[in-house]
């Protein structure tokens, strides 16, 4: 019975973590390799193709059955045609910066909590299934060591 709820719990477990971590349409699919997505959240003065160009954060994340690991930079991107380029430095970001085409100084930017507690939820949930073994495992053993003082405590009064 005992190892039932643990297969059952990790099952459980396994489950959940993959559901978390992919879209409902994918739910039933493992993840292998990188993610990336784009996130605006500064405006610049640039265009491509006629097109806004945006500061942004470019968050990879990497999956083994689920994600990882999760990195983060900082790009130059047309959120929409998910293209990205490299932030300009030293002169050429100078440049730019003194026609009014980038900000000065280049705002930074936060990811949300959320999104390393799912860049990392693979850790996470080999961590929680860790934690639910052993305290099932001493839970085991305290009704083993019960049961063994009880047997000895009627073996003494026979």
């Amino acid at each position: 019975m005992h190892s039932t709820l643990k297969t059952a719990a990790a099952a459980l477990l396994a489950i959940t973590a993959i559901a978390a971590t992919t879209g409902t349409a994918e739910a039933a699919r493992y993840r292998f390799g990188a993610d990336e997505s784009l996130h605006a959240y500064a405006k610049t003065g640039m265009t491509h193709e006629k097109k806004p160009v945006s500061l942004c954060y470019k968050a990879s994340t990497y999956n083994v059955f689920a994600p990882v690991y999760t990195t983060d930079e900082m790009v130059l991107c047309d959120e929409k045609k998910k293209l990205y380029w490299a932030v300009p430095t030293g002169e050429r970001l100078d440049k730019l910066q003194a026609l009014g085409l980038m900000p000065k100084p280049l705002p930074a930017y936060e990811r949300p909590t959320l999104d390393y507690v799912v860049g990392y939820s693979l850790w996470i949930a080999l961590a929680g299934f860790g934690a639910f073994s052993l305290g099932a495992s001493m839970m085991g053993r305290k009704k083993d060591d019960a049961s063994e003082s009880a047997m000895a405590g009627d073996e003494q009064t026979a």
